[in-house]
Protein backbone atom coordinates (compact mmCIF):
# COMPACT_ATOMS: atom_id res chain seq x y z
CA UNK A 1 0.00 0.00 0.00
CA UNK A 2 2.93 2.46 0.58
CA UNK A 3 4.28 1.49 -2.91
CA UNK A 4 1.06 2.51 -4.30
CA UNK A 5 0.32 5.69 -2.39
CA UNK A 6 4.25 6.59 -3.23
CA UNK A 7 3.88 6.30 -7.04
CA UNK A 8 0.62 8.27 -7.32
CA UNK A 9 2.43 10.91 -5.81
CA UNK A 10 5.18 10.73 -8.70
CA UNK A 11 2.68 10.61 -11.49
CA UNK A 12 0.66 13.85 -10.23
CA UNK A 13 3.81 15.23 -9.64
CA UNK A 14 4.91 14.79 -13.09
CA UNK A 15 1.96 15.90 -14.07
CA UNK A 16 2.34 19.69 -12.48
CA UNK A 17 5.93 20.22 -12.72
CA UNK A 18 6.08 20.53 -16.62
CA UNK A 19 3.06 22.43 -17.71
CA UNK A 20 0.97 20.30 -20.39
CA UNK A 21 2.35 17.24 -21.80
CA UNK A 22 1.77 16.33 -25.37
CA UNK A 23 0.63 13.67 -26.59
CA UNK A 24 1.45 14.12 -30.23
CA UNK A 25 5.11 14.13 -31.10
CA UNK A 26 4.90 17.57 -33.33
CA UNK A 27 6.89 20.33 -32.70
CA UNK A 28 4.13 22.96 -32.82
CA UNK A 29 1.14 22.76 -30.17
CA UNK A 30 -2.32 23.06 -31.54
CA UNK A 31 -2.88 24.83 -28.46
CA UNK A 32 -1.00 27.46 -26.89
CA UNK A 33 -2.54 30.44 -25.30
CA UNK A 34 -1.65 32.76 -21.91
CA UNK A 35 -3.76 34.91 -20.18
CA UNK A 36 -2.09 37.89 -18.39
CA UNK A 37 -3.17 40.54 -15.97
CA UNK A 38 -4.17 43.70 -18.55
CA UNK A 39 -0.94 46.20 -17.79
CA UNK A 40 0.73 48.09 -16.89
CA UNK A 41 0.97 47.64 -13.51
CA UNK A 42 2.02 50.42 -10.96
CA UNK A 43 5.07 50.70 -9.22
CA UNK A 44 4.18 48.71 -6.27
CA UNK A 45 5.97 45.19 -5.42
CA UNK A 46 3.62 42.94 -6.31
CA UNK A 47 2.70 39.22 -8.04
CA UNK A 48 1.00 38.78 -11.10
CA UNK A 49 -0.95 35.52 -12.33
CA UNK A 50 -0.61 33.77 -15.94
CA UNK A 51 -2.76 31.05 -17.26
CA UNK A 52 -0.97 29.25 -19.99
CA UNK A 53 -2.91 26.80 -21.72
CA UNK A 54 -0.96 24.45 -23.39
CA UNK A 55 -0.93 20.80 -25.13
CA UNK A 56 2.46 20.40 -25.19
CA UNK A 57 5.64 20.95 -22.51
CA UNK A 58 6.11 24.29 -22.22
CA UNK A 59 8.76 26.63 -20.27
CA UNK A 60 8.97 30.58 -19.82
CA UNK A 61 11.61 33.24 -18.82
CA UNK A 62 11.92 37.07 -19.08
CA UNK A 63 14.09 38.51 -21.76
CA UNK A 64 16.33 40.99 -19.26
CA UNK A 65 15.09 39.19 -15.87
CA UNK A 66 16.60 42.17 -13.73
CA UNK A 67 13.15 43.41 -11.88
CA UNK A 68 10.81 40.81 -13.22
CA UNK A 69 11.00 37.10 -11.63
CA UNK A 70 9.20 34.05 -13.29
CA UNK A 71 8.59 31.56 -10.45
CA UNK A 72 7.77 27.94 -11.17
CA UNK A 73 4.96 26.44 -13.54
CA UNK A 74 2.37 24.82 -11.32
CA UNK A 75 -0.75 23.46 -12.52
CA UNK A 76 -0.50 25.44 -16.02
CA UNK A 77 -0.09 28.41 -14.07
CA UNK A 78 3.12 30.69 -13.28
CA UNK A 79 3.10 34.10 -11.30
CA UNK A 80 5.60 37.17 -12.18
CA UNK A 81 7.08 38.67 -9.02
CA UNK A 82 7.65 42.24 -9.74
CA UNK A 83 10.19 44.13 -7.91
CA UNK A 84 9.22 47.96 -6.32
CA UNK A 85 10.31 50.75 -9.06
CA UNK A 86 11.71 53.37 -7.14
CA UNK A 87 12.03 55.57 -10.33
CA UNK A 88 9.55 57.93 -12.56
CA UNK A 89 10.85 56.09 -15.31
CA UNK A 90 8.42 53.46 -17.07
CA UNK A 91 10.12 49.97 -17.24
CA UNK A 92 9.74 46.99 -19.73
CA UNK A 93 10.51 43.49 -20.10
CA UNK A 94 9.03 40.46 -22.02
CA UNK A 95 7.91 37.86 -21.09
CA UNK A 96 8.91 34.44 -23.04
CA UNK A 97 7.05 31.44 -23.25
CA UNK A 98 8.47 28.58 -25.35
CA UNK A 99 6.72 25.28 -26.80
CA UNK A 100 8.35 23.09 -29.15
CA UNK A 101 8.95 25.73 -32.09
CA UNK A 102 6.43 27.72 -30.54
CA UNK A 103 7.40 31.09 -29.10
CA UNK A 104 4.87 33.61 -27.39
CA UNK A 105 6.38 37.02 -26.30
CA UNK A 106 4.07 39.25 -23.80
CA UNK A 107 5.18 43.02 -22.97
CA UNK A 108 5.25 43.65 -19.00
CA UNK A 109 5.57 47.29 -18.22
CA UNK A 110 4.90 48.93 -14.95
CA UNK A 111 5.00 52.93 -14.36
CA UNK A 112 6.87 55.12 -12.23
CA UNK A 113 6.29 56.30 -8.70
CA UNK A 114 3.44 58.38 -9.44
CA UNK A 115 1.13 55.70 -10.58
CA UNK A 116 1.02 54.52 -7.18
CA UNK A 117 0.73 57.98 -4.98
CA UNK A 118 0.73 61.78 -6.27
CA UNK A 119 1.80 63.94 -5.89
CA UNK A 120 4.84 63.31 -2.83
CA UNK A 121 4.96 66.87 -1.97
CA UNK A 122 1.86 68.75 -0.72
CA UNK A 123 2.15 72.85 0.07
CA UNK A 124 -1.29 73.69 2.45
CA UNK A 125 -2.45 77.21 1.83
CA UNK A 126 -4.24 78.00 5.37
CA UNK A 127 -6.44 74.63 5.65
CA UNK A 128 -7.62 74.37 2.18
CA UNK A 129 -7.15 70.58 1.60
CA UNK A 130 -5.06 69.08 -1.13
CA UNK A 131 -5.70 65.80 -2.81
CA UNK A 132 -3.01 62.80 -3.48
CA UNK A 133 -4.51 59.33 -5.89
CA UNK A 134 -3.38 56.80 -4.77
CA UNK A 135 -3.08 53.34 -6.82
CA UNK A 136 -2.13 50.62 -5.11
CA UNK A 137 -2.32 46.52 -6.23
CA UNK A 138 -3.34 45.76 -2.27
CA UNK A 139 -3.70 46.99 1.21
CA UNK A 140 -1.76 50.23 2.19
CA UNK A 141 -1.59 52.45 4.97
CA UNK A 142 -0.91 56.22 5.47
CA UNK A 143 1.15 56.65 8.77
CA UNK A 144 2.01 60.23 10.82
CA UNK A 145 5.00 60.24 12.80
CA UNK A 146 4.48 60.81 16.80
CA UNK A 147 3.30 64.27 17.89
CA UNK A 148 2.52 65.37 14.34
CA UNK A 149 -1.47 66.79 15.08
CA UNK A 150 -2.19 69.19 12.61
CA UNK A 151 -2.27 66.86 9.33
CA UNK A 152 -6.01 65.45 8.89
CA UNK A 153 -6.00 62.64 6.61
CA UNK A 154 -9.54 61.63 5.30
CA UNK A 155 -8.48 58.22 4.95
CA UNK A 156 -5.77 56.17 6.59
CA UNK A 157 -5.87 52.69 4.85
CA UNK A 158 -7.49 50.86 2.46
CA UNK A 159 -7.41 48.30 -0.50
CA UNK A 160 -6.21 47.70 -4.24
CA UNK A 161 -7.49 49.90 -6.57
CA UNK A 162 -7.44 53.97 -7.20
CA UNK A 163 -8.86 56.56 -4.57
CA UNK A 164 -8.30 60.12 -3.54
CA UNK A 165 -7.29 61.16 -0.29
CA UNK A 166 -8.07 65.20 1.11
CA UNK A 167 -4.99 66.17 3.26
CA UNK A 168 -5.83 68.76 4.92
CA UNK A 169 -4.59 71.31 8.21
CA UNK A 170 -6.67 71.32 10.95
CA UNK A 171 -5.89 74.93 11.89
CA UNK A 172 -4.19 78.12 10.06
CA UNK A 173 -0.72 78.19 11.36
CA UNK A 174 0.31 81.34 12.55
CA UNK A 175 4.43 81.27 13.14
CA UNK A 176 7.93 82.19 11.15
CA UNK A 177 8.35 80.49 7.78
CA UNK A 178 6.41 77.16 7.58
CA UNK A 179 6.08 73.83 8.93
CA UNK A 180 6.57 70.03 7.82
CA UNK A 181 5.68 66.92 8.57
CA UNK A 182 6.57 63.50 6.75
CA UNK A 183 3.72 61.12 6.43
CA UNK A 184 5.08 57.04 5.54
CA UNK A 185 2.62 55.40 2.60
CA UNK A 186 2.89 51.76 2.69
CA UNK A 187 1.92 49.50 0.32
CA UNK A 188 2.71 45.89 1.02
CA UNK A 189 6.38 45.94 1.45
CA UNK A 190 7.08 49.06 -0.06
CA UNK A 191 7.70 52.65 1.95
CA UNK A 192 7.30 55.99 0.36
CA UNK A 193 7.90 59.37 1.87
CA UNK A 194 5.64 62.10 1.65
CA UNK A 195 5.71 65.43 2.53
CA UNK A 196 3.70 67.51 3.99
CA UNK A 197 3.86 71.57 4.17
CA UNK A 198 2.02 74.35 5.85
CA UNK A 199 2.29 77.75 4.70
CA UNK A 200 2.23 80.69 7.50
CA UNK A 201 -0.69 82.58 7.62
CA UNK A 202 1.09 85.20 6.05
CA UNK A 203 3.30 84.47 3.85
CA UNK A 204 5.89 85.03 0.75
CA UNK A 205 8.28 82.58 0.04
CA UNK A 206 11.30 82.61 -2.36
CA UNK A 207 12.69 79.65 -2.92
CA UNK A 208 15.70 80.98 -4.86
CA UNK A 209 16.96 84.42 -4.08
CA UNK A 210 20.32 84.49 -5.46
CA UNK A 211 21.64 84.80 -9.18
CA UNK A 212 24.75 85.63 -10.90
CA UNK A 213 25.86 85.70 -14.19
CA UNK A 214 29.05 86.31 -16.06
CA UNK A 215 29.28 89.08 -18.70
CA UNK A 216 27.76 87.33 -21.32
CA UNK A 217 24.46 88.30 -19.47
CA UNK A 218 21.53 85.38 -19.31
CA UNK A 219 17.97 85.21 -18.06
CA UNK A 220 16.26 83.91 -14.66
CA UNK A 221 12.86 83.34 -13.08
CA UNK A 222 12.23 84.53 -9.71
CA UNK A 223 9.39 82.12 -7.95
CA UNK A 224 7.37 83.14 -5.53
CA UNK A 225 5.15 81.17 -2.93
CA UNK A 226 2.89 83.66 -1.19
CA UNK A 227 -0.64 83.55 0.06
CA UNK A 228 -0.60 87.52 0.01
CA UNK A 229 -0.69 90.22 -2.47
CA UNK A 230 2.72 91.21 -2.68
CA UNK A 231 4.72 93.81 -4.78
CA UNK A 232 8.18 92.95 -6.47
CA UNK A 233 10.38 96.32 -6.78
CA UNK A 234 13.03 96.64 -9.42
CA UNK A 235 16.21 99.06 -8.28
CA UNK A 236 15.58 101.86 -11.05
CA UNK A 237 19.70 102.26 -10.87
CA UNK A 238 19.35 98.75 -12.51
CA UNK A 239 17.13 99.37 -15.29
CA UNK A 240 19.40 99.81 -18.45
CA UNK A 241 20.75 96.00 -17.27
CA UNK A 242 18.30 93.92 -15.68
CA UNK A 243 15.02 93.89 -17.12
CA UNK A 244 11.65 92.05 -16.59
CA UNK A 245 10.88 89.75 -19.64
CA UNK A 246 7.55 89.77 -21.67
CA UNK A 247 6.70 93.85 -21.04
CA UNK A 248 6.69 93.55 -17.39
CA UNK A 249 6.99 97.11 -15.35
CA UNK A 250 8.99 97.87 -12.43
CA UNK A 251 6.70 96.92 -10.25
CA UNK A 252 5.39 93.27 -10.69
CA UNK A 253 2.66 91.32 -8.89
CA UNK A 254 3.05 87.69 -10.16
CA UNK A 255 3.72 84.21 -8.66
CA UNK A 256 6.89 83.64 -11.68
CA UNK A 257 8.99 86.96 -12.94
CA UNK A 258 11.15 86.52 -15.54
CA UNK A 259 14.32 88.49 -16.22
CA UNK A 260 16.92 89.11 -18.43
CA UNK A 261 20.25 89.62 -18.11
CA UNK A 262 22.12 92.26 -20.60
CA UNK A 263 25.51 91.94 -21.63
CA UNK A 264 28.10 93.62 -19.32
CA UNK A 265 30.45 95.11 -22.00
CA UNK A 266 32.44 97.18 -19.20
CA UNK A 267 34.94 96.38 -16.77
CA UNK A 268 32.58 96.79 -13.96
CA UNK A 269 30.98 94.52 -12.14
CA UNK A 270 26.75 94.69 -11.58
CA UNK A 271 24.26 94.20 -8.07
CA UNK A 272 20.81 94.36 -7.94
CA UNK A 273 18.76 94.01 -4.92
CA UNK A 274 15.26 92.90 -6.03
CA UNK A 275 12.28 93.35 -3.06
CA UNK A 276 9.54 91.25 -2.99
CA UNK A 277 6.83 92.86 -0.21
CA UNK A 278 3.41 92.57 0.92
CA UNK A 279 1.39 92.25 4.68
CA UNK A 280 4.87 93.46 6.20
CA UNK A 281 6.75 90.86 5.04
CA UNK A 282 9.65 91.35 3.02
CA UNK A 283 12.11 89.36 0.62
CA UNK A 284 15.18 90.07 -1.21
CA UNK A 285 16.87 88.62 -3.98
CA UNK A 286 20.35 89.42 -5.12
CA UNK A 287 21.56 89.30 -9.06
CA UNK A 288 24.86 89.94 -10.00
CA UNK A 289 26.73 90.19 -12.96
CA UNK A 290 30.51 89.61 -13.30
CA UNK A 291 32.55 93.05 -15.99
CA UNK A 292 33.94 91.92 -18.58
CA UNK A 293 37.45 91.08 -19.54
CA UNK A 294 40.22 93.43 -19.21
CA UNK A 295 40.99 93.50 -22.35
CA UNK A 296 38.14 96.43 -23.00
CA UNK A 297 40.60 99.06 -21.25
CA UNK A 298 43.07 98.32 -23.73
CA UNK A 299 43.53 99.92 -27.42
CA UNK A 300 46.58 98.61 -28.66
CA UNK A 301 46.13 95.50 -31.00
CA UNK A 302 47.95 92.15 -29.97
CA UNK A 303 47.49 88.65 -27.42
CA UNK A 304 46.77 89.02 -23.68
CA UNK A 305 46.68 86.75 -20.69
CA UNK A 306 48.85 84.28 -22.58
CA UNK A 307 52.12 83.59 -21.42
CA UNK A 308 52.15 87.41 -20.45
CA UNK A 309 50.36 90.08 -22.70
CA UNK A 310 52.07 90.01 -26.68
CA UNK A 311 51.00 93.45 -27.28
CA UNK A 312 51.65 95.21 -30.37
CA UNK A 313 55.19 97.28 -30.68
CA UNK A 314 56.05 99.36 -33.59
CA UNK A 315 60.15 99.31 -32.58
CA UNK A 316 59.87 95.44 -32.63
CA UNK A 317 56.66 93.71 -34.12
CA UNK A 318 54.78 93.43 -37.46
CA UNK A 319 51.07 93.18 -37.63
CA UNK A 320 50.33 89.78 -39.90
CA UNK A 321 46.62 89.94 -41.84
CA UNK A 322 45.54 87.12 -44.34
CA UNK A 323 42.18 87.16 -45.98
CA UNK A 324 41.04 83.58 -46.62
CA UNK A 325 37.91 84.32 -48.35
CA UNK A 326 35.09 85.02 -45.69
CA UNK A 327 37.61 84.87 -42.56
CA UNK A 328 40.97 86.26 -41.63
CA UNK A 329 44.02 85.30 -40.06
CA UNK A 330 45.54 87.69 -37.58
CA UNK A 331 49.34 87.96 -36.42
CA UNK A 332 52.06 89.42 -34.31
CA UNK A 333 55.45 88.27 -35.82
CA UNK A 334 59.19 89.94 -35.14
CA UNK A 335 61.20 90.58 -38.19
CA UNK A 336 63.30 87.69 -37.10
CA UNK A 337 60.35 85.33 -37.42
CA UNK A 338 61.68 83.15 -34.67
CA UNK A 339 58.12 84.04 -32.57
CA UNK A 340 55.39 84.40 -34.20
CA UNK A 341 51.35 83.81 -32.86
CA UNK A 342 48.50 83.91 -35.67
CA UNK A 343 44.52 84.04 -34.62
CA UNK A 344 42.15 82.31 -37.65
CA UNK A 345 38.80 81.94 -38.30
CA UNK A 346 37.70 85.34 -37.33
CA UNK A 347 35.01 86.58 -39.69
CA UNK A 348 35.82 89.41 -42.16
CA UNK A 349 32.71 91.17 -42.05
CA UNK A 350 29.43 90.77 -39.87
CA UNK A 351 30.90 91.52 -36.37
CA UNK A 352 29.14 93.05 -33.31
CA UNK A 353 29.28 92.34 -29.98
CA UNK A 354 27.65 89.45 -28.66
CA UNK A 355 28.55 87.31 -31.83
CA UNK A 356 30.40 84.08 -30.78
CA UNK A 357 32.35 81.91 -33.08
CA UNK A 358 35.31 79.15 -33.12
CA UNK A 359 38.77 79.91 -33.43
CA UNK A 360 41.67 78.66 -33.89
CA UNK A 361 45.41 80.53 -31.94
CA UNK A 362 48.86 79.12 -33.67
CA UNK A 363 51.59 80.47 -31.61
CA UNK A 364 55.86 79.40 -31.03
CA UNK A 365 56.74 82.48 -28.96
CA UNK A 366 56.22 80.70 -25.39
CA UNK A 367 57.07 76.57 -25.41
CA UNK A 368 55.01 77.12 -21.94
CA UNK A 369 51.77 76.76 -23.68
CA UNK A 370 50.05 74.44 -26.38
CA UNK A 371 51.57 75.22 -29.78
CA UNK A 372 47.87 75.28 -30.92
CA UNK A 373 44.45 75.90 -29.04
CA UNK A 374 40.66 75.90 -30.00
CA UNK A 375 39.01 78.44 -28.78
CA UNK A 376 35.73 80.27 -28.41
CA UNK A 377 36.13 83.69 -29.15
CA UNK A 378 33.47 86.36 -27.74
CA UNK A 379 33.03 90.05 -29.22
CA UNK A 380 33.23 92.25 -26.53
CA UNK A 381 33.79 95.62 -28.61
CA UNK A 382 33.90 96.52 -32.46
CA UNK A 383 35.65 100.24 -32.53
CA UNK A 384 38.28 102.24 -35.47
CA UNK A 385 38.90 98.98 -37.65
CA UNK A 386 39.67 96.78 -34.35
CA UNK A 387 37.59 93.87 -32.93
CA UNK A 388 38.00 92.74 -28.93
CA UNK A 389 37.62 89.74 -28.32
CA UNK A 390 37.63 87.41 -24.90
CA UNK A 391 37.64 83.40 -24.45
CA UNK A 392 36.43 81.46 -21.96
CA UNK A 393 39.78 79.95 -21.52
CA UNK A 394 41.50 82.53 -20.26
CA UNK A 395 42.71 84.14 -23.68
CA UNK A 396 41.57 87.81 -25.05
CA UNK A 397 42.73 89.89 -28.31
CA UNK A 398 42.50 93.02 -30.07
CA UNK A 399 42.67 92.09 -33.54
CA UNK A 400 43.29 94.56 -36.03
CA UNK A 401 40.98 93.99 -39.12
Amino acid sequence: MKFLRNGLYLIILSIAAGGCHSTEKENLPSVFDVTVAQGPYTAATQEIGCVVECDMDWTAKMQKGSWVKVAPAKDNALTLSISFNNSEEVRKDTLLLRAGDATKKIGIAQEGLSSLISPREIVLNGTDPQTIRINAPGVWRLRLPGGVDWIVLSEKDGNAGPVEVSVSASEPFIGIDSRSAEVYFTSTIDQIQLSVKQLQTDAIEVPEDTFAFDFKGGSFEIETLYNVDFEMIVPEESSSWLRPSGGATKSLKSDKAAFTVAPNYSTEAHSAEILIKGAGIERVVTVTQSAADAVLDEELPGFYHIGGDWIFDRRKDQISRIYTGKEVVFGLYTPSGKHAAHLSGIPASGLAPGAEFPVTLVQNRDVSLPARQNLSAFVLKVSDGKVWLSTAEGPAFIVKL
